[in-house]
């Protein structure tokens, strides 16, 4: 499409300028010329009366909507060197109070409740005046609670997004039900005007209800640009035009035709759905919040409320970037451990009969753990992150194996653009059966980039420390790790997410007379599916092998190790604080030296309770 195109005012922008002169002018002001570099927001902030009902996000589109020819096509390009009118107070608060539907308020006005008030806090106003993005929503990294992205349309080529993830991606609820007309989104079956009928029957609306590729959209919604003085007002028009908009990365212009859809027919499902994703990827979150809070309370079908809940968490997200957030999880988890002690099942060994604690227990357990997070923001890039952990797990039938571990950490993130750069340092002990048994220190860096609203990337460095107590300080040792990998997204299920690690890494041991010093080489994968709304299996699997430095027993010594976690959870809009979840975890480490090999298998039933 070209720019001029781009530039071309619509029939709302011109009928909401035609409104903003029809107020007495005597406060409207003029600025320029603009500066290079120069942002709408620093304007609107200069304009904006201190005491004044309206935002900066308000103000700002009322300066975008009278100045359209200033702008390259959306609201962050505005062009330098122009002259640029600003409003009133008098007239951006009329522009709002007055509804989006400039057609026909000219002519015979409606009854129109008041648009959602949008709302965009200082720290999204100021990375936009930095030219930065509206940062993503993102997911809470110590807790590796994985969430599926929205995914509104049922055959779009991915979900959008993760606890990690971006912004949801060009996705729409338009053909979500494939047992609806697109174009009759509305819940009350009202569609009985005659503008319904009339672009229904044009050639173009089949054509636009089909669009299959960026291609056809971009050739589709030029056209559909060309026939906003005919048929803007028209519900079906307006919806199809907003979705288009929206799907080409346009959102600032697929509010105006989505809200004018609104206006018209204000049941309608799918357009207030695309509605509240519009104002997501403009940063009106609690406008989006609004708009989706409205349509929980609908009763909508099982497809549309899983988007809509997935939305409503990206926004708390969202929200936490920039507000101080702390998030705790308590967890019970009850089940049978074939091998709590990872030892080995042979009697003998080297001509010596092993000790029973030196041989593979299985016992019943009970579990009880829980975790802390807290994160405050220092502006929109730092965050300081903290999280506290701890966990008991107490062995029916061996229970000189219980086991107590704690741990704590804390660090700073940093976040540009795309990727994000976090480092923590973190401490923690672990007792056996009551007793001390090990100290661990780390200190943890990461490094993640967001390709696109489907794919991530990371870098992942680990240097730490492993001290035991003194009978078994011959296993001390240093060590460091590192792993790279990729994250997703793919349209499976309701939505489904792969990942991959490379790792390596190397323990050196404390003691010159340790053999425990070993070189680390492995890969892990890491799948997770939406069964439905409620049900989502995970699944993680690691293969790791270590070739050590030393002689065990005389024997030269080299672990493969097998590790795999697969669970199934259930959660329920109704328990939104509650989940419950079947798990087992297998490992299998094979050895040079006998006695080292070993397999356990872990069947646990678990049930969380989130608190935030």
């Amino acid at each position: 499409m070209t720019d001029s195109r781009r530039r071309r005012p619509g029939l709302f922008l011109s009928a909401l300028f035609a409104a903003l002169l029809s107020v007495p002018a005597t406060a409207q002001q003029q600025y320029g010329p603009t500066g290079v570099g120069e942002g709408v927001y620093s304007i609107a902030r200069q304009f904006r009366a201190a005491q004044s009902d309206l935002n900066l996000r308000q103000w700002a589109l009322a300066i975008y909507a009278a100045n359209r020819n200033a702008f390259n096509g959306d609201l962050n390009s505005l062009r330098a060197g122009v002259m640029l009118n600003i409003p009133s107070v008098e007239q951006v608060r009329l522009s709002w109070s007055q509804g989006l539907n400039a057609e026909q308020s000219a002519t015979n006005p409606p009854p129109i409740a008041p648009a959602p008030t949008p709302f965009l806090s200082d720290a999204e106003v100021a990375a936009i005046d930095a030219n930065q993005a509206v940062p993503a929503p993102a997911g809470l990294e110590s807790l590796q609670i994985k969430q599926v992205t929205p995914t509104p349309r049922a055959q779009a080529a991915a979900p959008a997004p993760a606890v990690h993830a971006p912004p949801p991606g060009p996705q729409t609820m338009l053909a979500a039900d494939t047992q609806r007309t697109p174009a009759l989104p509305d819940t009350n079956g009202d569609d009985t005007s005659a503008a319904h009928e009339h672009f229904t029957a044009h050639p173009l609306h089949a054509q636009a209800v089909n669009v299959s590729n960026a291609a056809q959209r971009g050739e589709v919604l030029e056209q559909l640009l060309a026939m906003e003085a005919a048929y803007a007002g028209d519900p079906d028009y307006d919806y199809l035009l907003g979705v288009l908009l929206l799907d080409s990365g346009r959102p600032q212009d697929a509010l105006f035709p989505l809200l004018r859809a609104t206006q018209v027919k204000p049941q309608g499902l799918g357009i207030r759905l695309d509605l509240g994703r519009a104002y997501f990827e403009t940063g009106e979150n609690e406008s989006a919040r609004q708009v989706f809070e409205q349509l929980n309370k609908q009763n909508p079908p099982p497809r549309a409320a899983q988007v809509i809940d997935s939305y409503m968490q990206a926004i708390d997200r969202r929200a936490a970037r920039y507000e101080p957030h702390w998030q705790a999880l308590i967890e019970l988890l009850g089940g049978h451990d074939s091998n709590a002690n990872s030892a080995t099942d042979l009697q003998n060994f080297a001509g010596f009969v092993l000790d029973e604690q030196a041989r593979s227990s299985d016992s019943p357990y009970a579990e009880l753990a829980g975790n802390v997070q807290y994160v405050r923001p220092f502006s929109p890039r730092w965050r300081w992150l903290n999280l506290a952990q701890a966990s008991h797990r107490s062995y029916t039938d061996a229970d000189e194996f219980n086991t107590l571990q704690w741990r704590v950490g804390s660090g700073l993130s940093y976040r540009q653009g795309d990727w994000e750069l976090s480092g923590r340092v973190s401490g923690g002990q672990t007792y056996l059966d009551g007793e001390q048994n090990n100290d661990v220190t780390a200190f943890n860096a990461a490094w993640r980039l967001n390709v696109s609203p489907l794919l991530s990337t990371r870098l992942q460095f680990k240097l730490g420390s492993i001290r035991y107590a003194d009978a078994l300080s011959v296993r001390d040792v240093d060590q460091w790790l590192v792993s790279a990998g990729f994250s997703r997204r793919v349209n499976l299920a309701y939505g489904s997410e792969f990942g991959l690690d490379l790792i390596g890494g190397r323990d050196d041991a404390v003691e010159n007379t340790s053999p425990n010093s070993r070189d680390v080489l492995g890969a892990g994968l890491f799948a997770s599916t939406q069964l439905s709304p409620r049900w989502r299996l995970q699944l993680n699997s690691n293969l790791l092998q270590a070739d050590y430095e030393g002689l065990f027993f005389g024997i030269e010594r080299s672990d493969v190790q097998w590790f795999t976690v697969a669970g199934l959870r259930f959660t329920d809009n109704r328990w939104r604080n509650w989940a419950i979840g079947l798990e087992a975890s297998y490992v299998d480490n094979q050895s040079d030296v006998d006695i080292y090999e070993y397999d356990r298998l872990d069947i646990a039933l678990r049930v969380s309770w989130m608190l935030n």
